[in-house]
């Protein structure tokens, strides 16, 4: 689900939206039994910049019992928060550097937490009019 939380110009692409999605899994088959994730993305932060977009997100992912037993240890829930921010450099071209830090990757309580960072760059055909 995503929502419009505030545009200062109606036919703008410019405001602030934020979303929400869940989701259950059968826990027989599947390592993640429950899900829990949402965000805030802020487009066109300044008038002057209004193709750009910062956006930060929490992610919370539950393993299910038999993944659990399976792994023989007592699994911690997965939590991920991310910042990131898109530069548009042109009409169809933009880099979006990306920040992630994740709490008890895979669950396991003895792995260090880690810290992700990366990039996306992004071209479309119209930056190649």
């Amino acid at each position: 689900m995503k929502y419009d939380f505030y545009r200062p110009e109606p036919e703008s692409d410019r405001g602030v939206s934020g979303w929400i999605r869940a989701g259950k899994a059968n826990h027989d088959i599947q390592s993640i039994e429950s899900y829990l994730g949402g965000g805030l993305v802020w487009t066109g932060p300044s008038a002057s910049r209004a193709s750009d977009a910062v956006g930060f997100a929490v992610a919370h992912a539950d393993f299910g019992r038999p993944y659990v037993m399976a792994a023989g240890m007592d699994l911690k829930p997965e939590i991920t928060l991310e910042l990131t921010y898109r530069y548009a450099i042109s009409d169809g071209l933009a880099v979006q550097p990306d920040v992630q830090y994740i709490r008890h990757p895979s669950g396991d309580p003895q792995v260090d937490d880690a810290l992700v960072v990366g990039a996306r760059l992004k071209v479309g055909l119209a930056a190649f009019k």
